[in-house]
């Protein structure tokens, strides 16, 4: 059946992300960390989430390569809390690790962050206090950092995959830190989201357009293994770090563990009907539909992607370093003394 306007509207909508624009960053963003209310399922009420400036996921944060970051983060929940630039090289007190790198951002105070996109790529934000709680509660946000000549593509999406633990009522499950969880697979939601919506979303193509596909997995234990059907999606990058253009490698499923960004590219060669993408980790669950729709973009599928740029790192110095060796009096719980430095004994 063709599909109408509407259908199309609805479901690009439905794939965006909460402030997905795309402009130049302001000088200055601002992050509120609240507790709010969103529909996470299509029937029953609404459910009680955490997330940054009232939206699951957070706003995109979007900037080029090399731009200056500048954050102010308002903490208005119950307990305290920071942000962590996940995969981002930050200068160590802007990396958001509470105690070791700032002190903890207490209710109704805040906290300027400010560092370069020295790397382009996709990255994600997140808390690092009480990441177990936080994190599936809500508190999560892609980060992406525009290279300097960007990847030919005719279009992107972000998709930030999470799952979350909800009752029949839709509240979400307080079971938080139990020890079996650490010990076992961690814990797992009931319900899988992208963009902070129900999965099996409809992804509209045109026949032999091409799509970049930013893949985040923002769920605290969760390991997704997408299967693409009737497509062979382009792996370009992996953790915001450009990769030589390849296939899927092996069975064709996509590995994405918890933290992981995958980036994608993804051709309309099949031209018509409708493919599911899917997670087979456990059984097969329908993430999202690719349904063909529109004129085609072009004649013929286009070559295989150019590889991204290398984003620059400095390697250390090894030749200055010093090692040090500590030993601990009393034991493990004992205080660490030196006992030598460069192999010679303190």
């Amino acid at each position: 059946m063709p599909l109408k306007r509407r259908d199309l509207l609805q479901a690009a909508a439905a794939l965006s992300l909460p402030g997905a624009t795309w402009a130049a960053a302001p000088a200055r963003r601002e992050l509120t960390l609240a507790a709010f209310r969103q529909r996470l399922r299509a029937a029953g009420p609404p459910t009680e989430v955490w997330g940054f400036n009232r939206s699951l996921p957070g706003p995109l944060l979007r900037y080029a390569q090399g731009a200056a970051v500048n954050v102010k983060v308002t903490n208005l929940l119950r307990q305290a809390t920071t942000v962590h630039w996940h995969g981002l090289r930050v200068p160590n007190a802007m990396d958001g690790v509470p105690i070791v790198t700032q002190p903890p951002i207490e209710s109704c105070a805040t906290f300027d962050y400010a560092f370069t996109a020295h790397d382009s790529g996709t990255y994600w934000y997140h808390p690092h206090q009480s990441s177990f709680e936080q994190v599936p509660r809500g508190l999560y946000g892609a980060f992406i950092v525009d290279e300097q000549r960007p990847l030919e593509v005719d279009r992107e999406l972000v998709w930030v995959l999470s799952d979350i633990k909800l009752d029949e009522q839709n509240a979400q499950v307080e079971d938080y830190g139990r020890v079996q969880d650490f010990g076992n697979r961690g814990r797992h939601g009931n319900v899988l989201l992208i963009n902070g919506r129900p999965v099996s979303q409809p992804l509209e193509l045109r026949p032999n357009e091409r799509v970049r596909l930013r893949l985040i997995n923002a769920a605290s234990a969760r390991i997704f293994r997408l299967g693409f059907a009737g497509h062979a999606p382009w792996v370009i990058a992996h953790d915001g770090q450009g990769v030589p253009p390849h296939p899927i490698p092996d069975d064709g499923l996509l590995f994405l563990a918890p933290g992981q960004r995958t980036d994608l590219v993804l051709d309309g060669t099949a031209g018509r009907g409708s493919f599911a993408i899917t997670d087979r980790r456990d059984g097969v669950t329908e993430m999202a539909r690719i349904r063909y729709a529109g004129a085609p973009v072009r004649t013929r599928a286009l070559p295989a992607p150019s590889a991204l740029a290398a984003n620059r790192h400095t390697e250390p110095n090894l030749d200055k370093a010093t090692q040090h060796f500590l030993v601990f009096e009393g034991g493990e719980a004992g205080a660490p003394a030196i006992a030598a430095v460069d192999g010679q004994a303190r």
